[in-house]
């Protein structure tokens, strides 16, 4: 049975046949397949490895975020906040951008043996 058939006719009738209920596009068990099911959970035991973690990781972003190292620098956004540049690793391998102030920016919480690294 392809993927092609969808969810009827022969589809359905494997569905019943194993002992699943509606909807089709669902793997929901009957009450006996449940019970089923229930007595090899029992026969079987605990699962003998650490509980599986289906949690998705969030996506931690790829950007780097680069500051102006400088205490005396005084460049700000309309908003007060300060100059910030994003920017990737390959970018900052190359070299890494200048302040308005005309400072070398640095990455935003990295130690100085990473800063080197990165320019």
């Amino acid at each position: 049975m392809g993927c092609d058939k969808g969810h009827k006719g022969e589809f359905v009738a494997l569905c019943k046949a194993i002992g699943l209920v509606k909807p089709w596009t669902a793997t929901t068990p009957s009450p006996e397949l449940a019970a089923t099911l229930a007595i090899y959970a029992l026969q079987l035991g605990p699962y003998p490895h650490a509980r599986l973690n289906d949690v998705r990781k969030k996506q931690s972003t790829r950007m780097l975020k680069a500051v102006c190292p400088s205490s005396e620098c005084e460049v700000l956004t309309d908003s007060g906040k300060p100059y910030v540049v994003r920017l990737s690793q390959q970018m900052a391998n190359m070299g890494m951008p200048s302040c308005p102030c005309s400072a070398e920016m640095v990455l935003d919480g990295a130690s100085d043996e990473a800063l080197h690294d990165a320019a």
